[in-house]
């Protein structure tokens, strides 16, 4: 609460400051408890600075500062941003791993020690099939190929083709024929081995490729968003599931 009390002299003497700091007490007291009492002499005027705080506050906590959103944001629609602050607030999933879970996983991270795309494909698409049971949405179908396209700057670890990959893409696939049976649902699809050395990539980096890409499809399938955007939310989506399922070797 702020009040001003106006048209005091320009140099005002001890006494009206006194008489005016009475006043505002006894104002604030009608309707308050007793909190920090803050008297600012600015130019002409006097201001009573109220911190009324929390009932039952042992300290007064500062407002937590708002996370700044990225620039591309306010560039987006009004339907967008909307989306992108409902799907940036989830951060976690209503999901419980069993035992068959933990499994498919070991599995998967033992299929990579195999060094070919088919075994780790197979193993890939259990997992994601039964996290997609448990979850209670229809699974997405995986594709895993071998040593990742790119660019001068970059690799590419995976992508996520949410209404198929196109004709073209189909025919640049390595089992295009499985992907032409069903051209416009959703694909995921994996590299195994880096870029430049041709060596397969870690467990846990293939995992957590593996739950980043799986992320983009559960948006669209489980919550329902219109567009699945990298933002807080996505990353901790994203770092949940690979804390769930990888469960380290002892020492590791």
């Amino acid at each position: 609460m702020i009040r001003e009390l106006e048209a005091l002299p320009k140099e005002p003497s001890q006494r009206l400051l006194d008489a005016a700091a009475n006043s505002v007490r006894r104002d604030v007291s009608e309707f308050l408890r007793p909190r920090t009492l803050l008297f600012v002499v600015v130019g002409y005027r006097i201001e009573a600075t109220v911190d009324v705080g929390l009932k039952g506050t042992a300290a007064l906590s500062p407002a937590p500062r708002k996370a700044e959103l990225p620039r591309f944001f306010y560039r987006l629609s009004a339907r967008a941003q909307r989306t992108y602050l409902k799907g940036n607030a989830i951060e976690r999933l209503d999901l419980v791993v069993g035992p068959a879970g933990f499994s498919l996983t070991a599995a998967l991270m033992g299929a990579l020690e195999f060094g070919a795309p088919s075994p780790v494909e197979r193993a890939a698409q259990a997992l994601v099939s039964e996290l997609c049971r448990l979850l209670g949405v229809r699974s997405v179908r995986v594709e895993v190929r071998s040593v990742r396209p790119r660019n001068a700057v970059s690799e590419l670890h995976g992508i996520f083709y949410p209404r198929g990959p196109g004709r073209r893409a189909i025919a640049a696939t390595v089992r295009g024929m499985a992907t032409a049976q069903h051209p416009s649902d959703p694909l995921i699809v994996l590299w195994m081995r880096t870029a430049q050395r041709h060596d397969v990539v870690k467990p846990k980096t293939f995992l957590r490729t593996l739950m980043h890409e799986l992320c983009h499809y559960l948006d669209y399938a489980l919550l329902k968003l219109e567009d699945s955007f990298h933002n807080s939310g996505f990353f901790k989506r994203e770092s949940f599931l690979v804390r769930t399922l990888y469960r380290a070797e002892p020492g590791a």
